[in-house]
């Protein structure tokens, strides 16, 4: 039998994803982000909640194409120069 995620019940994942929705647009303002050398962020929004991510496979080998970029932040952008924070197997790069 195929699992179909409509059929199922709700779980709190999905009390806590609605209750995500439902915050005005300010409360997701970015207001911390950190990366790890593994290739893993945490966010942290101006609400207070927190996203975090984990990667499941990072290499920092020179011939790996895993080692590509993980994550990349934008800022709100008027001229599209500014800097972005970049998470990869190697840690952060601005």
């Amino acid at each position: 039998m195929d699992f179909v995620e409509r059929d199922e019940r709700r779980n709190r994942q999905d009390d806590l994803r609605d209750d995500w929705v439902v915050h005005a647009p300010e409360a997701h303002t970015v207001r911390e982000a950190h990366g790890t050398n593994a290739g893993d962020l945490t966010i942290v929004f101006a609400d207070g909640c927190v996203l975090e991510t984990f990667v499941n496979q990072a290499s920092a080998s020179d011939d790996d194409e895993r080692d590509s970029e993980f994550w990349r932040l934008l800022p709100p952008s008027v001229t599209g120069d500014e800097p972005h924070f970049v998470v990869t197997a190697r840690g952060i790069e601005l």
